[in-house]
């Protein structure tokens, strides 16, 4: 039986040609002799090695197995494995081309020394897999929830081709990639057109996780509470389910906000040239180009200039004399964000001075809400989801209710992949309070 695996291959943009590495790499170039699906996506490279550019395709073989894509996609030869593990380079190339059989302890030492399993390791355009390089980012409560999605999203795939639906998520990009040097003028130029170009598919931008689910696949998973390891979230393009983002669920729903517009400026200008990116919680100095733009894309991506200093000269006259604390209490709830986020952007926009800034920092919006008489705000607090399926998207809860309805999957199969419980499953299948708007889902039936 045919398998997709996929495999590098080095191509020189000026002469068309293709090298392989390392050279003499049988495995590769076995697989490379039967590539003939499109180009999928470029991966980042060290400036060492331009003007070779690191390609992946994905290609139908059955000649290389997954042993040959974990290796290579570690930049290992198969010298340096083959002296690892004690075995010839011949034999070892022998099982990753499929002519000898790997015996099961082998297979388990090759799965240990690559720091893959028997799920992951099967399935190398997994999220596990392919953000192994952004470790550092990630602790353990974050390591298990991409384990989990690797599951969830083979699930997804699975009943989308059952049930012949299409992916809820684009699987593309439809913006062209910037520069990971890209200045402050383009993240914000990007920013406001990606949000008129939602806007003939949102008709709010007042819930910027509903908004951004429109477009591309959100989780809210709980990844961790201690920010300062957690990572805020990611983003990870799935050959098959689309355009995937998490969002940090232990995290206030302000933030939340903030963190799904920086991993929707990665998935829209980015995903040209990389798979996946963690974000940390905590920024450090000098921070990489794409987190600058992310960063600088989601400031005017939920906040536009013009409709914050609209918004800031429309208040009411006794808000327009108020203390600093509740005038960014009001923007903080017109533009859905945290406090924090609310107050830097008027200082940014020169609608409040630096004293002004450090006043308000000073004060807690709930404590400025009590002060006006107002009720405390959602997006000051953790969400209360009930489970981890909670924080799943509305399509997919969708799918899965569908797929049990049609007997494709079971109660404890969508359980056992979700990491929740049958109970927690049971009360997805109960009849929400809203139903999905049918109309909206149409697009995604396949005719």
């Amino acid at each position: 039986m045919k398998r997709p695996v996929l495999v590098s291959r080095l191509v020189h943009p000026g002469l068309g040609g293709l090298g392989l590495r390392p050279p003499r790499d049988r495995a590769l170039a076995e697989a490379l002799n039967q590539c003939s699906l499109p180009f999928v996506a470029l991966l980042s490279v060290p400036t060492t090695v331009a003007p070779w550019v690191v390609s992946r395709e994905i290609c139908y073989t059955n000649r290389v197995t997954e042993l040959a894509v974990l290796r290579t996609d570690r930049g290992m030869t198969q010298a340096q494995v083959a002296q690892a593990l004690g075995v010839s380079r011949s034999l070892l190339g022998f099982y990753e081309t499929g002519e000898r059989p790997v015996p099961a302890n082998v297979r388990a030492r090759l799965l240990a020394f690559y720091g893959a399993s028997e799920s992951s390791g099967s399935s190398p355009a997994s999220p596990s897999v392919l953000l192994r390089s952004n470790r550092e980012h990630l602790n353990p409560a974050g390591v298990g929830e991409l384990n989990i999605l690797d599951g969830v999203l083979e699930l997804y795939v699975e009943l989308l081709n059952e049930l012949r639906f299409e992916p809820c998520a684009l699987l593309e990009s439809p913006f062209e990639a910037v520069a990971a040097r890209s200045q402050k003028a383009e993240a914000e130029y990007e920013g406001r057109r990606a949000r008129a170009w939602m806007s003939s598919e949102v008709a709010s931008f007042a819930d910027p996780l509903e908004a951004v689910n429109r477009v591309v696949m959100v989780f809210q998973l709980p990844m961790g509470a201690d920010l300062d390891s957690a990572p805020s979230g990611f983003f990870f393009k799935h050959p098959q389910a689309g355009l995937t983002i998490a969002v940090n669920s232990e995290m206030t729903l302000g933030r939340q906000h903030f963190s799904v517009a920086h991993e929707l400026a990665h998935a829209l200008y980015h995903s040209q040239s990389l798979s996946g990116i963690v974000s940390p919680a905590v920024i450090a100095s000098g921070v990489d180009g794409r987190e600058r733009f992310a960063n600088q894309f989601a400031v005017e991506f939920l906040m536009p200039a013009d409709a914050v200093v609209g918004a800031v000269k429309a208040l009411p006259g006794w808000a327009s004399k108020a203390p600093v604390e509740q005038r960014v209490l009001l923007v903080q709830r017109e533009f859905a964000v945290s406090y924090s986020s609310a107050a830097f952007r008027m200082r940014n926009l020169g609608l409040i001075s630096q004293d002004e800034l450090d006043r308000a920092q000073t004060h807690r919006p709930t404590a400025v809400a009590h002060s006006l008489g107002w009720a405390p705000s959602p997006l000051d607090f953790v969400p209360d989801l009930a489970d981890r399926l909670a924080g799943f998207p509305a399509c997919m809860q969708w799918l899965f209710r569908a797929g049990i309805d049609e007997g494709v999957v079971t109660v404890g199969d969508v359980a056992e992949t979700a990491g929740v419980s049958t109970e927690a499953v049971r009360r997805m299948l109960q009849p929400a309070e809203v139903e999905p708007d049918d109309v909206a889902y149409e697009r995604y039936a396949l005719t």
